[in-house]
């Protein structure tokens, strides 16, 4: 059979009744040679079909619809100029380094060169591509196509997770473009031009209701170490993974300080502790738990994410959708509601951007530790 393929002829073209395979050729000038083969069942490929040294060579160029007709065709006039110019050899070993080029290999070379080198959140990425991305792993990355990492980004947000699915999309392009300008890879990025979800700030804090609540559960729950570090996370407004990783060497008890060696930004960054982190980190210093971290975990290190504790809290307070990250905005929050300048709040919790940095560079730690006063006597006094 032949005809002028097209993504529609293809995608409507059934499998024969007798079953039979069916051979289509690309009447296209630029698909020379170009075939799609439609099984019986229904899978329908692009193949390159020549005669090389009187021997038929068929050589597969990816399955459709994760592969168009247009990059079919491209791929074919790619091949088609190498057999013509004798540079292209069939080898076995040839054929399984090509193997090796799907996307599981490109983001190896991601992981290993790129992102355990310069991101924190490497770790982050792996898991994306285990629960998500490696739906694509055994695809060449010379066959997918927009319309599959669309296909992609669709499943993961009809799942209502829009945000990981923008986050996974994101993942991938930094894969591609890796691929593109460190690989110098012959691909197009098909993510970039991919539509992301419209993505709203959280805007969740503790509400003057919700407030006493969860201060009298977070004092009712059993574990002390979740205890002292739900308040710390309240009373200081740093972040949940410098809170786990916090140290005794960067905590002076006199100048009453904790001394952040890295944030999130790349910057150190120094916390004024109130009187009332003064007495939790005291205590704990007094007990002897760990010599190196503040929380320490159960065998070695620090302690790992509190989920269970925080849910215990939440559901002891009837509070529903709250983080730990949210005990962050609502400090800074309370610092807004009673008074706080905004450059101040945004001294307290580390935020720089190019218009602020100048003037933070003015502020200093008395102003912050002012603000954070007042913001927290006025939350604690809703304890009663």
């Amino acid at each position: 059979m032949r005809q002028k393929l097209t993504n529609a002829l293809v995608r409507d073209t059934l499998p024969l009744p007798n079953g039979k395979q069916l051979w289509v050729k690309d009447l296209d000038p630029k698909g020379r040679s170009l075939f799609v083969l439609i099984s019986p069942k229904g899978a329908k490929t692009f193949y390159l079909c020549r005669r090389i040294n009187g021997k038929l060579k068929r050589y597969v160029l990816g399955r459709f619809p994760e592969i168009s007709v247009k990059a079919a065709r491209d791929l074919a006039s790619e091949l088609n100029i190498q057999i013509d110019s004798g540079k292209l050899i069939d080898t076995t070993s040839q054929r399984k380094e090509k193997q090796k080029r799907n996307f599981e290999w490109l983001f190896n070379e991601y992981l290993e060169n790129h992102a355990k080198k310069y991101k924190k959140t490497w770790k982050t990425d792996i898991s994306m591509y285990e629960n998500h991305l490696k739906q694509l792993g055994d695809i060449d990355i010379y066959s997918i196509t927009r319309a599959a990492v669309t296909k992609l980004h669709t499943k993961i947000g009809n799942t209502g997770k829009t945000y990981l699915a923008n986050r996974c999309m994101a993942l991938a392009r930094s894969v591609f473009n890796y691929g593109i300008k460190e690989l110098e890879l012959e691909i197009n990025n098909p993510v970039q031009f991919i539509k992301f979800y419209k993505e709203q700030s959280r805007e969740r804090f503790l509400s003057k209701v919700e407030l006493p609540k969860l201060l009298i559960s977070i004092e009712q729950e059993e574990s002390g170490k979740i205890r002292d570090f739900i308040f710390l996370a309240l009373l200081t407004g740093q972040r949940k993974g410098n809170l786990l990783s916090m140290q005794w060497k960067d905590i002076d008890f006199d100048l009453e300080t904790w001394k952040i060696p890295e944030t999130k930004n790349g910057k150190s960054h120094e916390v004024p502790l109130l009187k009332e982190a003064i007495q939790i980190l005291q205590r704990r210093k007094d007990s002897g738990f760990c010599e190196t971290y503040v929380f320490p975990g159960k065998s070695s290190g620090h302690m790992n994410d509190p989920k269970r504790g925080w849910k215990r809290i939440l559901k002891r307070a009837g509070i529903e959708n709250l983080r730990i990250h949210d005990l962050r905005r609502s400090l800074a929050s309370w610092m807004a509601i009673t008074g706080t300048d905004i450059q101040v709040i945004g001294k307290t919790l580390n935020h720089l951007s190019p218009e602020t940095t100048a003037i933070y560079a003015r502020l200093n730690s008395d102003a912050v530790r002012d603000g954070m006063e007042k913001a927290v006597d006025t939350m604690l006094s809703f304890k009663g």
